[in-house]
């Protein structure tokens, strides 16, 4: 799937596994020629939407530090959540 995002071209991928099963999602720098995010294909739920967001912040926000794109992505999980969207 292509997504846009910050001005940029994405493509979304699902996968089977990254870093060992450390993580659940990456993004690749927004310099980078075939730029993807990446998503473990077996998220499901709250956790998958977590995922998805918390990537799509680093595509938008490239330079933000970590503390900022995962508290950023609680406070918009807590808003889908509380809003119906998450069900």
């Amino acid at each position: 799937m292509r997504l846009t995002i910050g001005g940029r071209y994405y493509r979304l991928k699902w996968v089977d596994e990254i870093d060992g099963g450390k993580t659940f999602g990456e993004c690749d720098p927004p310099d980078s020629k075939e730029k993807e995010i990446r998503i473990v294909r077996t998220l499901r739920g709250e956790k998958r939407v977590e995922t998805i967001i918390h990537e799509c912040l680093h595509a938008c926000h490239w330079d933000m530090d970590e503390n900022w794109v995962s508290s950023s992505t609680q406070e918009i999980a807590h808003v889908l959540e509380s809003t119906g969207c998450m069900k």
